[in-house]
């Protein structure tokens, strides 16, 4: 009685790429790999931008509320008779 021999993994991911077996390309993988990099560099951007909006909005107020303070209440005066 002999042995089966197992397939290595390289001769699997041979028989993909050739088409003789099902499954994902090798270049498929790595363009799934790409895809899956730049996806996770542009939400690491997107969470970065929208701290700096939180930053900005959150300044502008600081300067709002200050000149508010600044400006002195003009006084009523009454019209003369």
């Amino acid at each position: 009685m002999t042995k089966a021999r197992r397939e290595s993994p390289r001769e699997r991911r041979h028989e993909v790429d050739t088409g003789t077996r099902d499954g994902a390309t090798s270049a498929e993988r790595d363009r799934v790999k790409d895809l899956e990099r730049e996806v996770k560099g542009l939400r690491h951007a997107n969470g970065i931008l929208k701290l700096a909006g939180v930053f900005f909005v959150q300044v502008a107020y600081r300067c709002y509320a200050a000149c508010l303070r600044d400006l002195a209440p003009i006084p009523y005066r009454r019209p003369a008779k």
